[in-house]
């Protein structure tokens, strides 16, 4: 019996890659020479490594399929966000939740989501801020690229919200 269930284990089919890095509960940073200022907002990150400043959009990108893009709203308060809403959507359209999970950038509250939208591509979506605003920053990269992965956590666990513009 033991064989089968080893046999069974070996044959079957590998599983997504995954990163052993994981996006921190709170992330606090004081800013410092790495970390980029993105227009317009009051976000600062150490970019991914190999990412680029996009000319498209506030934020980073690599190609076309991996980025990360950066929105930040004033006036439109964190706890208008309706991140179930959001989950519930992408379910009802085929895309597998990974994780999600709440987590503070500073002092704000936030929470990202992980998608599985197709079986070539993920996407992070996070969101923080507080009633004076909000940060929402979506990355998508290749599913099996377990580095891009990693450095797009990485470049979330680097950031600093400043207070003021």
């Amino acid at each position: 019996m033991k064989f089968w269930f080893v046999l069974l284990i070996m044959s079957a089919p590998p599983a997504a890659a995954q990163t052993k890095d994981s996006i921190a509960q709170v992330i606090s940073n004081s800013p410092t020479q790495l970390h980029v200022q993105l227009a317009s907002t009051k976000l600062q990150i150490i970019p991914p490594k190999g990412f680029q400043l996009s000319k498209r959009f506030t934020g980073f990108e690599m190609n076309l399929e991996t980025f990360m893009e950066v929105e930040e709203t004033l006036n439109e308060s964190y706890h208008q966000q309706d991140i179930a809403g959001i989950k519930a959507a992408a379910v009802r359209e085929g895309v597998t939740v990974l994780e999600h999970r709440h987590l503070k950038v500073g002092t704000r509250p936030g929470q990202y989501l992980l998608l599985q939208v197709s079986r070539d591509l993920k996407v992070y979506m996070l969101i923080f801020g507080d009633h004076e605003g909000c940060v929402k920053i979506s990355a998508s990269f290749p599913a099996l690229n377990s580095s891009v992965e990693s450095a797009i956590i990485r470049s979330f666990n680097s950031m600093s919200y400043a207070s003021t513009k």
